[in-house]
C-alpha cells in the first residue's frame, strides 16, 4: 500500500531472470522512466522513494486462519489513516464464541498519546495497569434486549412444539404453552432476574425485581482444587444447558457468588400522555387529506372538505357528530353518476381509506364505541364456547378438525383458553365500566351478553 508496488507479480518477474531494476513499478517508486533500461543505484539513489500513503493496522484476533486476524487501512496521511481505521472497527461486526479486542483497540486509537504519536511500550503498560475500560454500551439496555431474545426464543420454541405435536395428531396440555418466562442474566458479578411476558404478536412486557423463583446457577468454571460428581453417564445425549455434574471445592470460600440486582428499569425519558380528542381528530383528519390530496374529483374533495370543516368547528359541542353518513352520501353519489365500471372501481380504490373510516363511524361515535364492545365480547364468546362440548381433549379434537389446514390458529384458540381466567376478569371489567359509565350502552349490547 505505501510503495504501490504489487509484490507478487515483482517476485514472478524476479523469478523470471528480469533484474530488479527493470520492472516498472520499483522504477516509478524511485522515480525513474517507467520503461527506461538505466541501472539504479538503490544504495545510494539519485531520487529518494517517496510513500504514496500512510497505513496502520490492528491485530484483532489470534493466529487462526479462519478469523479475522487484522486491519489495514491507508490514508493519505497518519491521520486519516487513524480515522479510517476507527470508523472501520466501528463499522466491524464479529460473529463467534471468540473475543475480539475491537472495542479496546477503539479507546486507544482516541486517546492523546496516540493522536500525538508519542506511544511506547511503557504507555501501553500504563494502560493495562490502570485498567482502562473501553466504552460499552448500557447494561440494562443489555439485559433488555438478553431478556427478549431468550424469552422469545423459548416461547415461540413451546408453541411451535406444541404445534407440531397437534399435527401428529398428539394432544399435550394446556399448562404447556406459556408466555411468560423467567430470565436470568449475570454480568459483572451481579444478577439480573427479569420476568418477560409476551403481551402482543410483536409487544413484550419485562419485570424486574419482582417477587418470583429463585433459579440455581447450577454450572461453574473453576480452576481449584475439589470433587466432581458427575451425573450424566458417558455417551448420553446432551442438550444445550444439560447439567453434567456438580464440583464441591475444598474450600468454598473460593466461590464468588453473583449478587442479585436491586435497581429497576430507567423511566422513559419522555413518558406517554393519553390522547387527547384534538390529537384524535387531527389523525383521521390528516388521513382523510391525504386521501384528497389530487387523487379524487375535485367536487368530491369540495364536498368533503366542507363537511370536515364544519365538523371541526363543533367539535367541542357535546350534540357534534362525525359526518360520517354525510360523507359516505357525498362518494356513493358521485359513484352513481360513473358510466364505465372502471372507473367506479378505481374511484372506490381511491377512496377506501376514507371509506373504512366512514364504515367505523356510520352510527356515530357512540355506535363506534358498541360496535368496538361487540367485537371484544365476540372475540370472547368465538373462542371459549369451543370449550363448551366435553372434556379438553374431546374439544381439542373438535377444534383440530375444524381447523385441520391451520395448525396455528388451534395452538392459539387453546392458548386463550388457558388463560380463561384473565379473560373473565378482563370481561368483568369491562362490563363493570361501561354499566358505571355508560349504563345505556349495557343494555343495547344485551345480545352479545346474553
Amino acid at each position: 500500500m505505501v510503495a504501490d508496488v504489487n509484490l507478487p507479480a515483482c517476485q514472478l518477474q524476479i523469478g523470471m531472470g528480469v533484474p530488479l531494476y527493470r520492472l516498472k513499478d520499483i522504477r516509478l517508486l524511485w522515480r525513474e522512466s517507467p520503461w527506461g533500461t538505466s541501472i539504479i543505484d538503490f544504495e545510494n539513489p539519485p531520487n529518494k522513494p517517496r510513500p504514496s500513503g500512510h497505513v496502520i493496522a490492528a491485530r484483532i484476533t489470534s493466529e487462526n486462519p479462519d478469523e479475522v486476524r487484522s486491519l489495514f487501512l491507508v490514508g493519505e496521511n497518519r491521520q486519516q489513516a487513524r480515522e479510517n481505521l476507527v470508523i472501520a472497527l466501528k463499522e466491524l461486526s464479529i460473529r463467534g464464541d471468540f473475543r475480539t479486542t475491537v472495542e479496546y483497540l477503539i479507546t486507544l486509537l482516541e486517546t492523546n498519546r496516540f493522536l500525538d504519536n508519542s506511544i511506547d511500550t511503557a504507555w501501553l503498560d500504563a494502560l493495562i495497569a490502570e485498567r482502562v475500560q473501553s466504552e460499552k454500551p448500557d447494561i440494562l439496555l443489555g439485559v433488555i434486549c438478553g431478556a427478549l431474545h431468550i424469552a422469545d426464543r423459548q416461547i415461540t420454541e413451546a408453541f411451535s412444539s406444541f404445534q407440531t405435536s397437534l399435527e401428529k395428531g398428539q394432544i399435550q396440555a394446556a399448562n404447556t404453552l406459556t408466555n411468560v418466562i423467567d430470565v436470568e442474566l449475570i454480568n459483572g458479578g451481579i444478577r439480573y432476574k427479569v420476568q418477560a411476558a409476551k403481551s402482543g404478536a410483536n409487544t413484550y412486557f419485562l419485570l424486574m425485581n419482582n417477587s418470583f423463583k429463585e433459579v440455581e446457577v447450577v454450572a461453574y468454571l473453576m480452576a481449584e482444587a475439589g470433587t466432581v460428581s458427575f451425573i450424566r453417564k458417558p455417551g448420553a445425549v446432551l442438550d444445550a444447558g444439560s447439567l453434567l455434574g456438580h464440583l464441591e471445592l475444598d474450600d468454598p470460600t473460593l466461590i464468588t457468588k453473583a449478587q442479585p440486582y436491586k435497581g429497576q428499569f430507567p423511566q422513559p425519558e419522555n413518558p406517554p400522555v393519553p390522547e387527547k380528542l384534538n390529537r384524535i381528530h387531527n389523525t383521521y383528519k390528516a388521513i382523510l387529506e391525504n386521501t384528497l390530496a389530487g387523487r379524487i374529483p375535485i367536487s368530491v374533495e369540495k364536498k368533503i372538505r366542507k363537511l370536515m370543516t364544519l365538523y371541526e368547528r363543533n367539535i367541542t359541542s357535546v350534540l357534534a357528530q362525525f359526518p360520517s353518513q354525510q360523507i359516505a352520501s357525498v362518494i356513493d353519489s358521485h359513484a352513481a353518476t360513473l358510466q364505465k365500471r372502471t372507473d367506479r372501481d378505481n374511484f372506490f380504490l381511491t377512496t377506501q381509506a376514507i371509506v373504512q373510516l366512514v364504515q367505523r363511524y356510520r352510527n356515530g361515535i357512540r355506535g363506534r364505541m358498541k360496535a368496538a364492545v361487540h367485537e371484544l365480547l365476540r372475540q370472547y364468546y368465538d373462542v371459549e364456547c369451543q370449550f363448551q362440548h366435553g372434556h379438553y381433549d374431546k374439544c381439542v379434537g373438535l377444534v383440530r378438525e375444524r381447523n385441520k389446514d391451520d395448525m396455528l390458529t388451534v395452538v392459539n384458540t387453546i392458548f386463550s383458553h388457558s388463560q380463561v381466567a384473565k379473560k373473565n376478569l378482563l370481561v368483568t371489567l369491562l362490563i363493570d365500566h361501561l354499566w358505571a359509565n355508560e349504563p345505556g350502552l349495557t343494555d343495547e349490547v344485551g345480545n352479545t351478553l346474553e
